[in-house]
């Protein structure tokens, strides 16, 4: 494994092609969400949403609806549109050094939210699956059950 030694950037001021090459490849890291903060609020669809409690109110529930599993996909999905526009903004926009170092901790908190989501829908597929698992056990008793009457 070989690690990036340079600076993400100088703080000349300037945002060069190099270190929008850096910013980008940190972003594109392998877990580069880890450490992350998921943000307060983020602005999806064009309204603010207080992100960071949605979220946690979602993962402190014991039991998850389908809704809840819903609401879950379609804010990692919205969210994943956000974070694509802030990696457009450190590729293309014409923004400081400052400024991409600010949108990049934005874009990381950003993925650890989306992964955050990921996983409370896995959880509720694992749900699923453990209730799908339950119900043919439950159904091959039956099947015994009957099977022994009719002997």
């Amino acid at each position: 494994m070989q690690f990036e030694l340079l600076p993400l950037v100088d703080m000349d001021g300037i945002l060069s092609e190099d270190e929008r090459k850096r910013i980008i490849k940190r972003l594109h890291s392998a877990l580069s969400w880890i450490g992350s903060i998921i943000p307060e609020e983020e602005v999806i669809d064009g309204k603010y949403v207080n992100l960071k409690e949605i979220i946690m109110d979602l993962i402190s529930k014991p039991e998850l609806t389908r809704e809840d599993l819903m609401k879950a996909k379609v804010l990692a999905k919205k969210i994943a549109e956000r974070e694509r526009y802030l990696e457009e903004v450190i590729i293309h926009g014409d923004i400081t050094e400052e400024k991409a170092l600010r949108v990049l901790e934005e874009a990381r908190g950003l993925l650890r939210a989306i992964e955050e989501l990921r996983n409370i829908q896995e959880r509720g597929k694992a749900k699923d699956a453990k209730n799908l698992l339950l119900s043919k056990v439950d159904d091959e008793k039956r099947w015994q059950r009957f099977l022994s009457m009719i002997k």
